[in-house]
């Protein structure tokens, strides 16, 4: 149990550490915001995080216009996937 929680850590101080160099002013935002916008570049990854207008919403400190695009990544091969729209809606409702 210890070594896969060791690993978990690992992988999301990659994912932080990734998001701080893409978005330096982020780490000036409400923790919650940060952790939301850690779920989604975890789960989506940062090269996709660092073309996405969802970068841009949240470069701009425009957190509504960012909660608002973070629910169009719903999808996997083209197809709405309930679990992934949950996902993305709980992760909106943090960043507003």
């Amino acid at each position: 149990m210890q070594q896969c929680e060791d690993a978990l850590d690992h992988h999301v101080e990659y994912f932080v550490r990734g998001l701080f160099k893409l978005s330096p002013k982020i780490q000036t935002a409400l923790p919650r915001r940060i952790a939301a916008v850690t779920s989604w570049v975890y789960n989506c990854g940062l090269g996709n995080y660092r073309v996405s207008t969802f970068k841009r919403r949240i470069d701009a400190g425009d957190w509504d216009g960012a909660a608002d695009q973070c629910m169009l990544w719903n999808k996997a091969a083209g197809r709405v996937l309930p679990g992934l729209t949950r996902r993305r809606a709980a992760e909106a409702a943090l960043m507003r």
